[in-house]
C-alpha cells in the first residue's frame, strides 16, 4: 500500500542524533508513513544504527551509498520514496509529535480531491542552540496561494529575504509526482553552495499551488562548530555556479521569469555580500584576515558581481547603498573591511 508521506533521512556520521530525530517520527500521531534512511558512506556507526531500525520496523529502509553529499543523498532517497508527500528532515534535526498530522489535515485536506492537493507546503519551524529553542516565523501568512499572483508574490519574497522566507529543503514538504513532473533534484552543494535555494526557486516557478502552515513543527540543532561557522574558500565560486545555474534554469524551462532583477539582488546582497564578505572576514587556523581581503577584492572583480554591481549603481538613490555599489564596481575593499571587522573594532 502507498504510503502517505515518505520521510528521507541524509545521513552521514550523525551517530550522536540518529536516534533523536527516527524517534521523533516513530512518536507521530500520524502514522501513515515509510523513513527512508539514507547513509551517504558514513565513517561511524551512522549505518549500524540505521540497519538496527530497519530489523525492528517493516516501513523503515535504509539505502548505503558511497559518500556523494547530501544532495546526491537527497536524490537516492527521492529516486526510492513511493509515498505521496515527500519531506526531506536532516538527520541531526527533529520534528514535533503532532508533525505529519498538521499537515496532513491542515495543509493537504482531502487527498482525493485533486484541485485542492498543494505542491508544496511550507511550515514553520525551532531554532535550537545550545539546548534553548527559538520560534522562528516565516513571513507568509496561513493558507492557500494558488494563483499566479500569488506564486509570483511568493517568489518575490524569498528572494527579497532568504532568512525570513527560509529556502530550506526541510522547512518544505513536497508532492512527489509535483517533483517527478518537473524532474525536480538537487544539485551537489559541492558546486552550488546553497543546492536547497536552487531547488527551491525551481519548484516554485512550477508550483500551482503552495500551502503555508504556521505550526511550527521542525527542530533546526544549530551547533557551534558546524559547516555554516567554518571558513569555507569555495563560497564564492559555488555561488557564482549557482547564479549561472539558476539563470540558465529560467533560459530554458519558459518559466516564470519576473523576478530576474530580484534574484540578482538576492545574489550580490545576500549571498555575496552578507554570506561570502563575512565568510572571508573570519579569522580561522587555516585563514586570517589578510587573506580574507585580497579575497573580497578578487570577487568584487568576478564578472557577475561587476556586472550586477555596476547596472545597480545607474538606478540607486540611497547614498549609503550607492557607497557599497561603488566599492563593488571599484575594487574599493577598504570600503568592505571597514563594514565587517573595523566598526567591530571600535564599537
Amino acid at each position: 500500500m502507498t504510503p502517505f508521506f515518505s520521510i528521507i533521512l541524509p545521513s552521514y556520521n550523525v551517530e550522536k542524533y540518529l536516534d533523536r530525530c527516527v524517534k521523533s517520527f516513530l512518536a507521530q500521531s500520524f502514522t501513515d508513513y515509510e523513513i527512508i534512511i539514507v547513509d551517504d558512506g558514513s565513517t561511524d556507526r551512522t549505518g549500524e544504527i540505521a540497519d538496527s531500525y530497519v530489523g525492528k520496523y517493516d516501513f523503515i529502509k535504509c539505502i548505503h551509498k558511497d559518500n556523494g553529499g547530501l544532495s546526491s543523498a537527497r536524490n537516492a532517497g527521492i529516486a526510492e520514496a513511493k509515498g505521496q508527500f515527500i519531506h526531506m528532515c536532516d538527520a541531526d534535526d527533529w520534528v514535533t509529535p503532532t508533525f505529519l498530522e498538521i499537515i496532513a489535515t491542515k495543509a493537504i485536506g482531502d487527498i482525493g480531491i485533486a484541485s485542492q492537493v498543494p505542491d508544496i507546503v511550507k511550515f514553520n519551524y525551532y531554532r535550537h542552540v545550545d539546548g534553548k529553542a527559538t520560534l522562528c516565523k516565516n513571513i507568509l501568512q496561513e493558507g492557500c496561494y494558488d494563483s499566479v499572483e500569488d506564486i509570483d508574490s511568493l517568489m518575490k519574497q524569498a528572494l527579497k529575504s532568504v532568512n525570513s522566507y527560509v529556502l530550506s529543503a526541510w522547512s518544505h514538504i513536497y508532492r512527489r509526482d509535483f517533483l517527478i513532473e518537473n524532474n525536480l533534484t538537487f544539485v551537489s552543494e559541492r558546486k552550488v553552495g546553497s543546492e536547497d535555494f536552487l531547488f527551491n526557486l525551481e519548484a516554485l516557478c512550477f508550483a500551482k499551488k503552495v500551502y503555508a502552515v504556521n505550526d511550527a513543527c521542525y527542530y533546526y540543532d544549530l551547533r557551534f562548530g558546524s559547516l555554516t561557522q567554518k571558513y569555507r574558500e569555495s563560497l564564492p565560486k559555488q555561488y557564482v555556479n549557482l547564479y549561472r545555474s539558476y539563470m540558465k534554469f529560467i533560459e530554458n524551462s519558459h518559466v516564470r521569469n519576473k523576478h530576474i532583477d530580484e534574484f540578482q539582488n538576492m545574489f550580490l546582497w545576500q549571498l555575496i555580500f552578507g554570506t561570502c564578505f563575512p565568510n572571508e572576514y573570519r579569522k580561522t587556523e587555516n585563514h586570517s584576515v589578510a587573506d580574507g581581503r585580497v579575497r573580497v577584492k578578487e570577487i568584487c572583480g568576478i564578472n557577475e558581481v561587476h556586472t550586477i554591481a555596476r547596472n545597480q549603481l545607474k538606478t540607486a538613490k540611497k547614498p549609503i547603498k550607492i557607497l557599497y555599489l561603488l566599492a563593488f564596481v571599484l575594487k574599493q575593499e577598504w570600503i568592505f573591511f571597514w563594514i565587517f571587522v573595523g566598526k567591530k573594532k571600535n564599537s
